[in-house]
């Protein structure tokens, strides 16, 4: 019975890391002409007042270094600070950039404190960090199914392939550039913008990511 169990764990095991191989192989070169760009994190959505008001309602702005709105949030462990910067005082909700970014004990900025939010994550399931998940938890081996951190291979897969790639040493940043790309506000309506992100990496480990928009009209 005992070696039933075993051999059954071992073939769950081998079928996870079969399928995380096919995760985690190179984008097709139709996938390549493709991007599905991260627009939001944890459903604040860039250039949706309503998105970013239900979050921010009852907090105040800093003075960022261009003299615009910005916003940060430790997680509810403070591994992690979620950077938020809005297009103007006057419109502090219409956020323009967001960043994410890895922190240590060392790390003692006043920030707010997410309380609630383990993990700042993108719509594409993309973090900061590690994460244990349940297969990892059941079988034993970290990152089985490639679902506990987010590597360089899973963001391309699936985001599409970068613009650009920067390696240098351990290091290695994606890039991603859209020129155009039409987005709705809270009413509806639309406006064209021009869209960049940067997924920071050291060891394979993502340490930064920072999604951007810039209004074209």
């Amino acid at each position: 019975m005992i070696l039933k169990q075993r051999f059954f764990l071992l073939s769950v095991c081998l079928a996870m890391i079969v399928s995380f191989a096919v995760l985690d192989a190179p984008a097709q070169d139709e996938d390549a002409k493709t991007v599905s760009p991260d627009l939001s994190v944890v459903g604040i959505r860039l250039g949706n007042r309503q998105t970013a008001k239900t979050f921010l309602e009852g907090f105040q702005p800093r003075i960022g270094e261009d003299s615009r709105p910005t916003y940060y949030f430790y997680n509810k462990s403070a591994t992690q600070v979620m950077k938020l910067t809005g297009a103007s005082f006057d419109d502090r909700f219409f956020i323009t950039e967001i960043e994410v970014y890895k922190v240590g004990k060392s790390y003692t900025a006043p920030h707010f404190q997410a309380e609630k939010i383990g993990y700042f994550k993108t719509e594409s399931d993309i973090f900061v960090g590690y994460r244990q998940s349940a297969a990892s938890a059941l079988i034993g081996i970290p990152n089985v199914d490639g679902k506990d951190r987010t590597g360089p291979k899973t963001v391309a897969k699936k985001l599409g392939e970068p613009t650009e790639r920067l390696t240098e040493g351990e290091r290695e940043t994606l890039i991603y550039k859209l020129p155009q790309i039409e987005l709705a506000d809270e009413t509806g309506k639309t406006a064209k913008f021009a869209y960049s992100a940067r997924y920071e990496y050291s060891d394979d480990k993502l340490k930064k990511f920072i999604l951007k928009i810039s209004p074209l009209e």
